[in-house]
């Protein structure tokens, strides 16, 4: 798609985020979508120097002289104009954004997934919108469940401090800027802060906060995943209903 002949002329009316997806609504009814995955960035600071291993991949010249430049390291990041429709589709292929549930809510959609791990059940988009693989670990961790647990075997008290961990980190990672361990940047070029403030996530080895036992690091299908198997035993009694 030839965006540099589609855009101009143009006009933002909203910015607003589904899930991972950057969504910027256009005053034709047409929507700018991104989804950043690993590595893309979007920068309006026009001093920013992005670093080498970036590819510049779009720019956006903005009538009060700012200039939206989209970078991505691994080519990998989305963009695409689409319609209301498209973008109906993407989001009914979404599930429910953690901040809109309650644990009468979220109990179900955890319990009900047929994915063998809890960490891979919460890392679904399509069962919970918008938690990552850093802020998986962490809320696990927080909630003192392993990552290794069936979804099913969860009962509502552990679910319910599952999904308030959830919310505590990701709003941790906004009040924080984001998470910047390899390459993340906000609009103006500034790493984030909330990599200052993780206590499970990247500890492979280094004792547990809470207990002093090392920190495993493993893979769960295929992402890298870190818990304390004391405080986080894969095997744990039920004495809630």
């Amino acid at each position: 798609m030839d965006l540099e002949s589609l855009l101009p002329g143009r006009r933002i009316t909203e910015i607003n985020r589904l899930g991972k997806y950057l969504i910027i609504t256009l005053n034709d009814n047409n929507y700018l979508v991104f989804h950043l995955k690993i590595y893309g960035r979007l920068i309006t600071n026009n001093s920013f120097s992005p670093p080498a291993d970036h590819t510049h991949r779009f720019s956006l010249s903005l009538d009060d002289g700012t200039t939206l430049r989209f970078f991505d390291k691994s080519n990998i990041a989305d963009i695409r104009l689409l319609s209301e429709d498209e973008v109906q589709e993407i989001s009914s292929k979404l599930g429910p954004e953690p901040f809109s549930l309650g644990a009468d809510d979220f109990h179900p959609i955890v319990t009900s997934a047929k994915l063998p791990r809890i960490k891979d059940t919460i890392l679904d988009q399509s069962l919970i919108a918008g938690v990552g693989n850093i802020y998986a670990d962490e809320a696990l961790f927080k909630a003192k469940i392993s990552p290794l647990r069936k979804p099913a075997e969860l009962n509502t008290q552990e679910s319910a401090d599952l999904l308030r961990s959830i919310q505590e980190v990701l709003q941790s990672g906004i009040d924080h800027g984001g998470t910047s361990i390899e390459s993340y940047y906000d609009t103006q070029g500034a790493p984030g802060q909330n990599q200052k403030y993780l206590v499970c996530y990247g500890q492979g080895g280094k004792p547990c906060p809470v207990c002093k036992n090392p920190i495993v690091q493993t893979e769960i299908a295929g992402r890298r995943t870190h818990y304390c198997a004391t405080c986080q035993p894969e095997s744990q009694l039920s004495l809630f209903g």
